[in-house]
């Protein structure tokens, strides 16, 4: 997974100067957002099948994926170091459990209707593209 790990970036022009602000990730960043997705480490949280440990138990699960997703590095001095590519995957999700959190207490009925629901969906992610930061996750 470490000879495919690069962090994401931001292109923000293509070849002609025109602004794109395209997210380029790699295929291991994609493969891990692919578990949380596959996961459904925001809707744990909403679905509340653990009743009041449903935020526990997901968190606990990003900490075991987190765990799992360090990747060693080594610095141009020699020094060896880790990098948790999962802490770049989880960002955008955490911010979409932020999102749906507040929807759901102070969403009116159609974004609860419509926004929140998509929200928490384990696969929507998967075929709709992301805006995160004004940038789209591939």
């Amino acid at each position: 997974m470490s000879e495919k790990a690069k962090p994401p970036s931001l292109i923000q022009y293509n070849q002609f100067g025109k602004r794109i602000d395209v997210l380029d990730t790699s295929e291991s960043w994609r493969g891990l957002k692919a578990i949380v997705q596959e996961e459904g480490l925001v809707s744990i949280q909403y679905e509340r099948k653990e009743g009041e440990y449903s935020r526990i138990y997901s968190f606990a699960k990003q900490l075991l994926m987190i765990g799992d997703a360090q990747v060693v590095r080594r610095g141009l001095d020699g020094s060896v170091g880790f990098t948790s590519w999962s802490m770049q995957v989880l960002c955008p999700f955490s911010m979409t459990d932020g999102a749906a959190r507040v929807l759901e207490l102070q969403g009116n009925r159609n974004m609860k209707e419509n926004v929140f629901k998509r929200l928490i969906r384990y696969l929507y992610f998967r075929f709709h593209p992301v805006v995160y930061l004004g940038a789209y996750c591939h």
